[in-house]
C-alpha cells in the first residue's frame, strides 16, 4: 500500500510539473494511471508519456504484488482449516486423545450412545496422524456418523502442549478418552497417558478422564491424582481375564460381545419405592423387560448377584440389564414370587485342566493369579514362547506369582512353528489359548496373521495325528461351545484366539478351527465408550471380571429343565430354578444367537439339549483355594503326584452333559 501511494505521488508530482495541471487533477490522473487505465494522458508529449507507462507498468507490478500477498495469505489460511489448526469451539463435547486400532470403534460406540439424544459431537487430538489422514479414516469407514446426528471433528497437535489442548476446548469438555499407541509398549503408553492426564487436570475440568491402562499396576497411581475424575479401563488385564473365561466357557466370548456396547442391552439403575421391604430372590421377577442384577446400597457398595436374604432399604438401587432406561418398570403382581418352583439339578462336577498359551505377555504373572483362583487342584498351565525360562521366572517374581500345587506351570522355549508345536501333546490339552503378543514383538496390527496361521497348524497336525485319547470325550463334554463336540472322535480341546482387527473375525469364520475368538480391540472400544458415558460402568465391569466375585458363564438348558418329558418352561420359571442354586439367568444362547434380557418371559416353550443358559454366578463362599463345589474331590486329588508331568492316561469318571456345571 505505501509502494502505492509513493507511485502515485510521484507520478502526479510529475504530471502537474510537466503538463502544467493542477496538483490534485495530476493525483487523480496518476490513481486512475497506476490502476491500469491506459489512457488516463491525452497528450503527444513524448515525456508525459514516458510517465505514463512508467506509471502503469508501476501499477501492474503492485497489482500482481498484491494479488500475490492476498493468494499466500488465503492458503495459508486454508492450510491451516486443513491442518486443524483452528479452534474447537463446541461444548459438552467428548475428546478423544490418541490414535490407534481402537478409536474408529469408540467413536462408532459413542455415536450410538448418543443417538437417543439425536447425536453428539466427538472431537479426535493426535499427534501421531495428520488430521487429513484421520478424516480418511473416518470416511472409509462402514458407519456413517451423518445417520445418527453425530459430528466428529479431528485436530493435530500434542496433548503434552496446553496450547494444543485448548485448541480442542478440553475444559469444556463432557469427558476425556485417553488412548494407547498401538507401536509402544506398555511402559511406554502408561507413562505418556500419565503425563497427558497432568496436563489437563486444571479448572474447570471435564466430568470424567477415561484411560486406557496396560498395566494395572499403574491404575493406582493414575487415580490417586485425582479419585473423582480419572477412570482406568485396564486393559490388557480384562483381556485376559476374558481368555481365561473363553478357555473354558468358549461361547462366554460371544456373550460378552453382546453385553459390552450399545447395540442390545445396557445396565442401568434406579431406586424403586414399591420394592423396599422385598428380599432381592423376590424383586428378581418382579421387571417384565429386565432382568436385576444386583443392588447398590445406599452406601455406595456394589453387590452382584446378592443373597437370597438381602433385603432391599431406603436408598438401594436396583442394577438391571435392560434394553433403554425408558423400557421398563418394576411389578410386584408376578404369580412366581411367592410359589415354589422346581428344583433343578444341582451336580457341580469339577474337572483337572491343562492349558496351552502360546506367546507372552508382560502381565502373565497376573494372569496366572487369576486362574489360580479359579482352576480345579491339580490342573497345568503351559506356556510356549521364545523368552529364555530365566526371564519368564523373574518376570512371574516381579508380578507376584509364585509357585503352588494348585497349577502346575509348565515352560516350553521355541517359536510357534510347526516344528515346534509337533513336539507338543496337543491332544492333551482341555484348551489352547493364542495371544496376539509375543517376546520379542508389539506390533499388533501385524499379530492377527501369525494367530490365524498358529491356529490353522494346531487344527492341522491334531488332525493329522487323529489319535483319539481317553479323555477326548470328556472334555468335549465339559467345555460346552467348543465345535470339539461336533465330533466325538475329536483330539483337540477348545482353542482360543486372540484378534486385534475385528474384520479377521470373518477369516476364523471361514477356516472353522477356532472355538472362540477375542477381539481385542473391539471388546476394549466398548468398555471404553460405556464408561466415558457413564463412569459407574467401570465399577460393574471390574466386579464381573473378578475372579473372586461374581462371574457371566454358561450352562446346559437340562440342568434346568427336564427335557425327558418334553417340558415347556417359560423364562421367568428358568430365572425362579436358577434362582434355587444361586444363579441369575441372563438369557440364552439358540443356534449360537445370543440373545440377552428376552421379551415374553412368560411364555412357555419347549427347549432343545443343545440350547445353552446365560448364567451370573454368585462369589464363591470362603477360601478361592477351595471352592466349595470341590470340597468333595480334595481329599482324592491331593493323593496325586503332583512332582512329576501330569498324565492323562487314567479316564475321569463324567456325568452327562446336563449334569455338568461350569463355575469359576
Amino acid at each position: 500500500m505505501a509502494l502505492t501511494w509513493c507511485l502515485i505521488l510521484s507520478s502526479g508530482t510529475l504530471i502537474s510539473w510537466m503538463a502544467s495541471e493542477p496538483w490534485i487533477e495530476s493525483l487523480w490522473a496518476a490513481a486512475l494511471g497506476s490502476g491500469l487505465d491506459w489512457g488516463f494522458i491525452n497528450s503527444t508529449s513524448p515525456s508525459l508519456r514516458l510517465v505514463a507507462v512508467c506509471t502503469n507498468v508501476g501499477g501492474l507490478v503492485l497489482t500482481a504484488l498484491l494479488l500475490s500477498i492476498i493468494s499466500d495469505a488465503v492458503q495459508t489460511k486454508y492450510d491451516s482449516l486443513r491442518k486443524g489448526e483452528s479452534s474447537v469451539t463446541e461444548t459438552g463435547h467428548t475428546l478423544i486423545i490418541g490414535w490407534s486400532v481402537k478409536s474408529l470403534s469408540v467413536m462408532v460406540q459413542l455415536a450410538k450412545a448418543g443417538e437417543s439424544a439425536g447425536g453428539n459431537v466427538i472431537v479426535c487430538l493426535s499427534d501421531q496422524r495428520e488430521k487429513e489422514d484421520m478424516e480418511n479414516d473416518i470416511a472409509q469407514c462402514d458407519f456413517s456418523f451423518a445417520n445418527v446426528g453425530t459430528r466428529v471433528v479431528c485436530r493435530s497437535g500434542s496433548p503434552l502442549s496446553y496450547q494444543d489442548l485448548q485448541k480442542v476446548s478440553f475444559f469444556r469438555a463432557r469427558s476425556i478418552i485417553i488412548l494407547g499407541d498401538d507401536e509402544n509398549d506398555a511402559e511406554t503408553n502408561d507413562a505418556r497417558s500419565l503425563q497427558i492426564l497432568l496436563s489437563i487436570i486444571v479448572v474447570p475440568r471435564p466430568d470424567r478422564v477415561v484411560i486406557e491402562v496396560m498395566d494395572t499396576e499403574n491404575a493406582a497411581i493414575m487415580t490417586s491424582i485425582c479419585p473423582e475424575l480419572v477412570e482406568p479401563v485396564l486393559a490388557n488385564d480384562v483381556l485376559g481375564r476374558l481368555m481365561l473365561q473363553a478357555a473354558r466357557n468358549p461361547l462366554v466370548a460371544d456373550v460378552w460381545q453382546e453385553l459390552l456396547g450399545f447395540d442390545g442391552c445396557e445396565t442401568y439403575s434406579g431406586q424403586w419405592g414399591i420394592l423396599r421391604g422385598l428380599s432381592f430372590k423376590e424383586v428378581l421377577l418382579c421387571f417384565e423387560d429386565a432382568i436385576p442384577l444386583g443392588v447398590k446400597t445406599a452406601s455406595g457398595d456394589l453387590m452382584l448377584n446378592p443373597s437370597d436374604s438381602y433385603v432391599i432399604g431406603d436408598g438401594d438401587q436396583i442394577i438391571v440389564l435392560a434394553e433403554d432406561d425408558d423400557t421398563y418398570c418394576a411389578s410386584i403382581t408376578h404369580s412366581l414370587i411367592r410359589e415354589a418352583v422346581y428344583d433343578p439339578y444341582n451336580h457341580a462336577m469339577r474337572y483337572i485342566e491343562r492349558i496351552l498359551f502360546c506367546g507372552w505377555r508382560f502381565d502373565m504373572g497376573n494372569l496366572l493369579q487369576v486362574y489360580s483362583a479359579v482352576a480345579p487342584f491339580g490342573s497345568e498351565f503351559w506356556i510356549l514362547s521364545e523368552l529364555a525360562v530365566e526371564q519368564r521366572e523373574s518376570e512371574l517374581s516381579l508380578r507376584g506369582w509364585e509357585s503352588n500345587s494348585r497349577v502346575k506351570v509348565v515352560h516350553r522355549v521355541g517359536a510357534c512353528r510347526r516344528n515346534v508345536l509337533a513336539q507338543l501333546p496337543l491332544e492333551t490339552f482341555s484348551s489352547v489359548i493364542v495371544g496376539a503378543s509375543d517376546a520379542h514383538s508389539n506390533h499388533l496390527r501385524s499379530s492377527d496373521a501369525r494367530v490365524i496361521t498358529v491356529v490353522m497348524m494346531i487344527q492341522d497336525i491334531t488332525t493329522r495325528r487323529n489319535e483319539p485319547s481317553p479323555d477326548n470325550e470328556a472334555r468335549s463334554q465339559r467345555f460346552i461351545g467348543s465345535k470339539a463336540t461336533l465330533d466325538n472322535n475329536s483330539s483337540r480341546g477348545v482353542i482360543v484366539g486372540e484378534i486385534v482387527d475385528s474384520r479377521s473375525r470373518a477369516m476364523l469364520s471361514i477356516v472353522n478351527s477356532i472355538d472362540a475368538v477375542v477381539a481385542s480391540s473391539e471388546l476394549i472400544s466398548k468398555a471404553v465408550a460405556m464408561v466415558s458415558e457413564d463412569g459407574s460402568v467401570n465399577r460393574f465391569l471390574n466386579t464381573l471380571f473378578d475372579p473372586h466375585d461374581s462371574e457371566i458363564t454358561l450352562e446346559s438348558v437340562e440342568s434346568y429343565v427336564d427335557l425327558t418329558k418334553d417340558e415347556e418352561v417359560s423364562f421367568f420359571e428358568l430365572m425362579a430354578r436358577g434362582r434355587n442354586v444361586g444363579t441369575i439367568v441372563l438369557g440364552y444362547l439358540e443356534r449360537e444367537i445370543v440373545a440377552l434380557n428376552p421379551g415374553e418371559k412368560d411364555l412357555r416353550r419347549g427347549w432343545h439339549p443343545d440350547d445353552l443358559l446365560i448364567v451370573l454366578t454368585q462369589a464363591p463362599s470362603g477360601s478361592s483355594l477351595a471352592p466349595s463345589d470341590f470340597l468333595s474331590d480334595i481329599a482324592d486329588i491331593r493323593t496325586m503326584d503332583m512332582t512329576g508331568e501330569l498324565g492323562w492316561a487314567e479316564p475321569i469318571s463324567m456325568g452327562k452333559r446336563c449334569k455338568v456345571r461350569f463355575r469359576g
